[in-house]
C-alpha cells in the first residue's frame, strides 16, 4: 500500500505507445573483437571453424545451421566473433553478415539488417515478403556466412520466412548460418537438429579463468604486489567456476584492493554460500556480482540501485543518468555535483556494472 500511495503522490505512470507497453531493445553486438584479450577458447574455436568450412552435401538443399548454446556470460558472442574473423573463414565465403537479433525477434528489422550487411538498399520497402525477396536477390548463387547473435524466440513461425527462402537458393548447402542462444529449444527450431551442429559451450578451465581474472585484477599493480597476492587471487578465481563474466566481474572488483587482508576478506565472504540458486555455476556468478555490489561505497550503491527503476536492458544516456542522480539528491556535494556524479558513473563502469559503452557523436 505504501508503494501505491507513493506512486499516486509522485504521479508515476507507465509510459506506453498506443495500448502496448514500450519495448526496450537489448544492447547490440558487432563482429569486432580484440583477439589478444581472449583466453581459453582456442580448441572450441578451431572445432567451430572446421564445421563452418566443411564441404556441403549435394543432397541437402539448405544452409547448415550451427548453434552455440550456453548460459549468459559464458562467451557465446565472443566465440562467434573469433570464428567470424578467422582468416580461413573470411577467405572461404563470398559474403559474410553479422546480425544481432535479440529480443523481441522483429522479422523486418532482422531482414533490413541483413540487407544492410549486404550493402543493399531497403528504403521504402516495408513488407517482409519484399525484404526477403531482396535478400535472395543479393545472395543468390553465392556462398554466404550469416551470424545471428543472441536469438531468444521459441516461435518457429518467426524464422520460417527466412529458412524457406534460403532453401530455394542455388548452392545454399555450402553456406552456413551460426546462431547463438541460451536455449537448446531455440537451436533446434533454427535448424540445428544434430549433435555435430549444436555446440554446448563449456566453462573455462581453471587456469584460463585465472588468466581472465588476473589480467584485470593486476592491471594497475607492480610485480611485487602481484606476487604477494597471486595465491589468494588463484583461490578467488577458482570460485568463478570457469565463467568468463564472473572472472571479469571479480577482476574488476579486486583491481582496487591492494592489501592481502582485503583480498582475504573477499575470499572468505559468506556470499559464496549464497542460497536459493540451484545451479552451482549461476550461484557463483551471483555471488561474484553481489561481492562487487556490497563493496561499493554507500553513495555508489545508492546511484546503482536507482538504475533498477529502468526496464531490463535499458540503454542509458550518461548525461540523463547523471542528471537524474543529481535531481534525486544522491550526490554528496553541493559544489561540482556534475563532476562527482560523472566520477561515480566512471567508477561503476570500471567495476563492470555497466557495459557496451558507445560515444554519441550525433
Amino acid at each position: 500500500m505504501r508503494i501505491v500511495r507513493e506512486r499516486v503522490r509522485y504521479g508515476f505512470e507507465l509510459t506506453t505507445r498506443g495500448n502496448a507497453p514500450e519495448v526496450v531493445e537489448r544492447p547490440q553486438t558487432t563482429c569486432f573483437v580484440d583477439v589478444s584479450e581472449i583466453c581459453g577458447r582456442d580448441k572450441v574455436k578451431d572445432d567451430l571453424v572446421s564445421i563452418l568450412l566443411e564441404k556441403g552435401n549435394e543432397e541437402e538443399r539448405c544452409p547448415h545451421v550451427i548453434s552455440l548454446v550456453g548460459m549468459g556470460g559464458i562467451g557465446k558472442t565472443t566465440l562467434s566473433q573469433l570464428a567470424y574473423n578467422d582468416p580461413k573463414v573470411q577467405a572461404h565465403f563470398d559474403i559474410k553478415m553479422w546480425v544481432c537479433v535479440s529480443d523481441p525477434f522483429d522479422q523486418c528489422r532482422v531482414a533490413k539488417a541483413i540487407i544492410e550487411a549486404l550493402k543493399g538498399d531497403h528504403h521504402n520497402i516495408t513488407e517482409l515478403q519484399s525484404l526477403v525477396t531482396k535478400i535472395c536477390e543479393l545472395i543468390g548463387g553465392k556462398m554466404f556466412f550469416l551470424v545471428l547473435d543472441d536469438v531468444w524466440t521459441e516461435d518457429p513461425k518467426k524464422w520460417e520466412p527466412f529458412s524457406n527462402a534460403f532453401k530455394k537458393l542455388e548452392g545454399s548447402q555450402s553456406s552456413r548460418i551460426l546462431v547463438t542462444t541460451r536455449k537448446i529449444r531455440v537451436a533446434k527450431i533454427m535448424g540445428s537438429t544434430t549433435s555435430t551442429r549444436m555446440i554446448n559451450l563449456e566453462v573455462l578451465s581453471e587456469e584460463d579463468c585465472w588468466l581472465v581474472f588476473s589480467k584485470i585484477a593486476f592491471s594497475d599493480k607492480d610485480p611485487e604486489q602481484c606476487e604477494q597476492l597471486e595465491n589468494l587471487g588463484r583461490q578467488i578465481a577458482k570460485k568463478c567456476k570457469g565463467l568468463p563474466l564472473a572472472a571479469k566481474t571479480l577482476g574488476s572488483l579486486m583491481r582496487f584492493k591492494i592489501s592481502s587482508e582485503q583480498w582475504k576478506n573477499v575470499l572468505d565472504s559468506n556470499l559464496w554460500d549464497l542460497e536459493g540458486v540451484e545451479n552451482v555455476i549461476e550461484k557463483d556468478l551471483f555471488a561474484s556480482l553481489f561481492l562487487s555490489y556490497y563493496d561499493l561505497p554507500s553513495p555508489l550503491k545508492r546511484c546503482f540501485s536507482y538504475c533498477a527503476v529502468y526496464p531490463k536492458d535499458y540503454v542509458f544516456s550518461s548525461d540523463e543518468l547523471v542528471e537524474m542522480w543529481m535531481a534525486q539528491g544522491y550526490i554528496d556535494s553541493k559544489e561540482n555535483m556534475e563532476i562527482i556524479a560523472r566520477e561515480y558513473l566512471e567508477n561503476l563502469a570500471i567495476r563492470s556494472f555497466f557495459q557496451d559503452f558507445e560515444n554519441d557523436e550525433g
